[in-house]
């Protein structure tokens, strides 16, 4: 019976990974949600400068509820950013709501530290060893270009530290869950500066987790090419042990974020630039976790130049579909798709490694079979995502098997069919 279940497991979580965008539910039930903070250093810098991510908050204990805010009006998102900080801490997403019921709320994603369940993303710099750069704090106030954030006109920050420097955010909304953001810092001080640039994922609490075996819930992420996945109590236990930090990991590409049942807020660095990723626990009147971007070598900004630094946030349902709209220039359709689709299966994969060895030691998995609506546009997704091409129909029976171009006898195909058999007979 275990041994059925490891194969009937392994296949269901392939299958979500490679057609999850077929089976998605019209109405998802809304995991429970909590608040989020955490915070990043890095080498060559003071252990805990304020500018810092992973700094300690320094504001005042009662943090204030009326605070100046950018709206954000986007065709799925809702919500707004908070001037105090830089903060994008109130996202609602408009196609999800709480219960079944049409009139109950809209799913929230991100919370402000004044509520109940802070949970929020934070763009920042810090300061080089050496240098006494003022920067943007927790508690600084911030001037935007316009009022409002559509997926049409983009939004732009700014701050002047008074000693020369001017600090920009630039925030720009797609139609669907990915934010791009652009961090510039202006330096008319008449001397160089060294910085830092960091962004962070923050929750100021521990969720409640679904609990279910073959989906992960907590710190997740991709670096150095290897899926990093870390529960709540891990990373709290990891950081005890070394000062806060659970985990770290330099070089480029990848991604870092923090997943639920079905949502997830994940920051995309630029891809070509080198910088150290963090999970962290701070234990600071109650457990706090955060995922951090900090770039390995600082931007040194000349007299009257500039340095500025892309990067992405994904802030959304985890569904597949809306992965693939997104065009090479911002990011890779192939990239997105290999990472965060793997969101809503790998992790059913390496639970199911550390269960005791069946009696049969299974050596691979031959194929995996789909139940599609529509045999064509389905094979034009396998090839245009994943570049599988197809290596054997059945007219008959209204299948096509796709496959890599692989050489003759090689495993690994995906077997895309409209027939009306059960998925689980399917699926062997």
């Amino acid at each position: 019976m275990d041994q059925k279940r490891l194969f009937l497991a392994i296949a269901i979580s392939l299958a979500i990974l490679t057609g999850y965008q077929f089976f998605v539910a019209p109405h998802m039930p809304k995991p429970p949600m909590a608040p989020v903070e955490t915070a990043a250093t890095a080498k060559g810098t003071p252990a805990t400068p304020a500018g810092a991510p992973g700094a300690l908050a320094q504001a005042t204990p009662a943090v204030p509820k009326n605070v100046p805010r950018v709206k954000v009006d986007a065709p799925r998102l809702r919500g707004s950013i908070s001037l105090l900080g830089a903060r994008i801490d109130d996202i609602v997403m408009t196609d999800y709501r709480e219960t079944l019921d049409p009139g109950s709320p809209f799913v929230r994603l991100l919370e402000p530290r004044s509520d109940d369940h802070p949970y929020y993303v934070q763009y920042g710099w810090t300061v080089a060893t050496g240098e006494t750069a003022k920067v943007p704090d927790n508690d600084t106030v911030w001037a935007a270009s316009a009022d409002t954030l559509t997926d049409k006109a983009p939004v732009t920050l700014s701050w002047n530290n008074g000693e020369g420097l001017t600090f920009k955010i630039a925030i720009s909304v797609d139609a669907d869950y990915l934010f791009s953001v652009k961090q510039t810092v202006a330096n008319a001080s008449g001397q160089p500066v060294k910085l830092f640039p960091w962004s962070r994922i923050r929750r100021d609490y521990k969720p409640e987790v679904a609990g279910y075996y073959v989906l992960f819930e907590g710190l997740y992420g991709v670096a150095e090419g290897t899926l990093k996945e870390m529960k709540y109590d891990d990373a709290k236990s990891g950081g005890e042990k070394k000062g806060g930090l659970a985990f770290e990991s330099t070089g480029e590409g990848g991604w870092i974020g923090i997943t639920d049942k079905y949502w997830l807020a994940a920051l995309l660095p630029d891809q070509k630039v080198a910088q150290t990723a963090n999970f962290r626990h701070i234990d600071d009147h109650g457990d706090r976790y955060q995922v951090d971007y900090l770039t390995k070598d600082p931007s040194t900004i000349a007299p009257n130049g500039e340095a500025s630094l892309d990067s992405h946030l994904f802030a959304g349902a985890k569904v597949v579909n809306i992965l693939d709209r997104y065009e090479a220039g911002r990011l890779s359709r192939r990239e997105l798709v290999t990472g965060l689709s793997a969101l809503a299966a790998v992790s059913a994969t390496s639970a199911l490694a550390q269960t005791a060895p069946p009696a049969l030691k299974p050596t691979a998995i031959d194929h995996v079979s789909i139940l599609v609506a529509d045999l064509q546009r389905s094979a034009d997704f396998y090839n245009r995502v994943f570049g599988l091409v197809p290596n054997g129909r059945d007219d008959a029976n209204r299948i096509l098997r796709l496959g890599p171009k692989a050489a003759p006898g090689e495993r690994g195909k995906v077997i895309v069919s409209t027939g009306t058999k059960n998925l689980q007979d399917q699926l062997f």
